[in-house]
């Protein structure tokens, strides 16, 4: 069949016909209902014209002859029928509306020649969903690379890279803006790119890493979270790549100079993938930033210091907190104002960047350190007094109150001289806390008060053969675990002997 008789009103009407390849007017095709895809069937349909604008159809589309069950008329035909003679697109439907985009525009006629695949409609369900399921998307790093290399080989017959990005768009139908995000991400470290192609990270995880383009930085974040097993999550990534840049006008920033920071070997570069409309520079060396400030602002310290009549001066990025800690000298806490100029020869004046980032300001500063009593603590011949006298002193609370002997507080109590009074302090046990009280509670504790004539009541020396006799038993129980533990180590050894030479 040639395009003389498709563009007439005399089409395929039959059910079985063989496929074949033609030309049909624009203006005689209409998307179809059979075709598989009804989601997303306009995604990103503006840069596909643009594509095929910039280079033509690069491929044909499939339709079937229209029917009023299924053709998808957007417009009447005056004088006809709506679907004689139309034709219903049931693969290439987002090509189909770019170039009916552009027919609309005036960019291309609405009777535009369209080269089609002309299939019966008993087939056209099966051709949609084979279009549709056997599609294979592009690995994203292959993406990058493809506009890379066209990039290139532009700038390679001689245009800049800004004349490369903006003829590369143009022929994609493209903002600029994504070909050079396509770029930055093109120019991630090879070992990310070997990660988006193998899986390990996304896309989105792939556009947090090209935050900066510093391979160091991309790939310390990388290996981290991988040792850790964190994932790649594009926030997580995000912000700790963000902890290796400064903003360009951030303090320290102003104060040294930009001029001053890249004469000395700093960087900078644009933060992409920020969601925003415009890109922000910032400088990826802050470590070296700070070198510079601390430096210049010191000098300006010094100067000052000297004309005041401090004995030296100190830097701080900190105002009102984490200031330097010095060996010789202390804080003067709540020293709003100087010292006066008769004392102030030995201290030291502590500065920081003002909020105009235009010198430094005075904050405080520095006394000489005090010396500090020296602090000797109890021999061990005074600490096992102080436990024996302790111990006594317990024993004449417990006798000054025979009624507790016979009971279970009687070995869990504690003596303790609160404002005269002697307490005892024990864990009481559930029997006896039922017996008492009648609460639920498994433990309590329990205080228990005698009077300090009771307590000296006591004689000492009772107390003290007391004490002096649970000594002895808690020695002699002592001695005893040592010589079963003895007993049991040799009689192991002794088995562990008579096993070797039962060997072989």
């Amino acid at each position: 069949m040639s395009l003389d008789v498709l563009n007439t009103e005399t089409v395929p009407t039959l059910e079985a016909f063989d496929p074949f390849l033609s030309t049909i007017a624009l203006d005689r095709l209409m998307l179809s209902k059979l075709n598989v895809r009804q989601t997303e069937r306009d995604a990103d349909v503006a840069s596909l014209a643009e594509d095929i604008a910039a280079r033509g159809l690069k491929q044909n589309l499939v339709v079937i002859p229209a029917h009023f069950m299924t053709g998808e008329v957007n417009e009447p035909w005056e004088g006809q029928d709506r679907w004689a003679g139309k034709f219903e697109v049931i693969a290439g439907g987002r090509r189909f509306q770019a170039l009916r985009m552009l027919a609309d525009a005036a960019r291309i006629p609405p009777d535009q020649p369209v080269l089609c695949l002309i299939e019966p409609r008993a087939q056209a369900s099966e051709t949609s969903l084979s279009e549709n399921l056997h599609r294979v998307a592009m690995n994203p790093a292959d993406e990058f690379e493809a506009f890379a290399a066209i990039v290139a080989q532009q700038q390679k017959q001689g245009s800049c890279e800004d004349d490369a990005t903006a003829y590369t768009a143009k022929r994609f139908g493209v903002p600029q803006r994504h070909v050079r995000e396509r770029l930055r991400l093109s120019a991630l470290a090879p070992q990310l790119l070997e990660a988006l192609r193998a899986g390990k990270i996304g896309l989105d995880s792939a556009k947090a890493y090209a935050l900066t383009a510093d391979h160091a930085a991309q790939v310390k974040v990388f290996e981290a979270r991988e040792k850790r097993n964190m994932g790649h999550t594009p926030m997580h990534v995000r912000d700790e790549l963000k902890q290796r840049t400064v903003p360009i006008d951030c303090r320290d920033a102003r104060f040294v100079g930009l001029d001053a920071y890249r004469e000395a070997g700093g960087r900078s570069e644009i933060l992409m993938f920020m969601g925003s409309a415009t890109d922000a520079e910032v400088l990826i060396d802050p470590a070296l930033l700070t070198k510079l400030a601390k430096a210049k602002a010191q000098t300006l310290a010094d100067a000052d210091a000297t004309k005041r009549g401090y004995a030296s001066a100190v830097f701080t990025q900190y105002r009102h907190s984490q200031w330097p800690t010095l060996k010789t000298h202390t804080r003067a806490w709540g020293a709003d104002q100087p010292a006066k100029r008769a004392d102030r020869a030995d201290k030291i004046a502590c500065y920081a960047i003002n909020d105009d980032a235009n010198g430094v300001d005075w904050i405080g500063y520095y006394k000489p350190k005090e010396a500090e009593p020296e602090q000797t603590g109890p021999t061990p011949e005074q600490r096992a007094a102080l436990q024996r006298e302790e111990g006594i002193a317990e024993w004449r609370a417990r006798l000054a109150m025979p009624s507790l002997k016979d009971t279970p507080l009687a070995d869990r109590a504690t003596y303790a001289d609160h404002w005269n009074d002697v307490c005892f302090y024990g864990a009481d046990d559930r029997a006896l806390h039922r017996d008492i009280s009648g609460f639920t509670y498994a433990e309590v504790m329990i205080c228990v008060r005698i009077s300090r004539e009771e307590f000296d009541a006591v004689d000492p020396a009772k107390a003290e053969a007391e004490y002096d006799a649970i000594l002895a038993e808690r020695e002699e129980a002592q001695r005893a675990r040592e010589a079963a533990r003895a007993a049991a180590q040799q009689e192991a050894e002794s088995n562990a002997g008579t096993d070797e030479e039962g060997e072989d």
